[in-house]
C-alpha cells in the first residue's frame, strides 16, 4: 500500500511538471512523436493519479467532443470524473496506442479501460498548436461485458 501512494505522488509530480510548463519543455526539438508519446503518459498518469487540473491542461480551448460539447463542459465533467475513477484505481491501457500525425493533426490511441460497464477505448485527437499537441477532441467506443 505504501509503495502505491508513493508511486501517486511520484506520478503527480510528472505530471505537474508537465501541465506547468505546457509542453514548453519538449518544443526544444523534440520530434511530434516524442511530445504526443509525453502528452499521452502525461494523460494517462494525471487520470490515475486523479489530477483534473493537470489532464485538463492537456486539453485546448478548442476541444469539440464528438456530441458538440465545449471546452467548458468538459472541464467540469473533468473535474468531477478523473477524482472519482482514481478513487476506484482505474487503470489505462496505452501498451497498444500509436500515434498517427497527418500535418498539424494526429490521433492518439487506444487507450484501453476495464470498468463496470464493460470496456472503454478512447483515441484523443490532437492539433499543433503554437508548436504545442493538444488534445482538441476524442472518439470513443464501449465493449458492454
Amino acid at each position: 500500500m505504501k509503495s502505491g501512494r508513493m508511486f501517486v505522488l511520484l506520478a503527480a509530480s510528472v505530471v505537474l511538471v508537465y501541465a506547468a510548463s505546457g509542453c514548453a519543455a519538449l518544443k526544444g526539438g523534440a520530434s511530434d512523436e516524442d511530445m504526443l508519446g509525453e502528452l499521452l503518459q502525461t494523460y494517462k498518469t494525471g487520470m490515475e493519479a486523479g489530477d483534473a487540473e493537470a489532464v485538463i491542461a492537456l486539453y485546448s480551448e478548442n476541444y469539440e467532443s464528438a456530441r458538440g460539447g465545449t471546452y467548458e463542459e468538459m472541464v467540469e465533467r473533468m473535474r468531477q470524473y478523473i477524482p472519482r475513477m482514481a478513487e476506484r484505481e482505474i487503470e489505462l491501457g496505452i501498451g497498444e496506442a500509436e500515434i498517427q500525425i497527418d500535418g498539424d493533426t494526429a490521433r492518439v490511441g487506444p487507450i484501453v479501460s476495464e470498468g463496470r460497464r464493460g470496456t472503454m477505448r478512447r483515441t484523443l485527437i490532437c492539433t499543433k498548436e503554437d508548436g504545442c499537441w493538444l488534445i482538441t477532441g476524442s472518439e470513443r467506443e464501449r465493449t458492454e461485458e
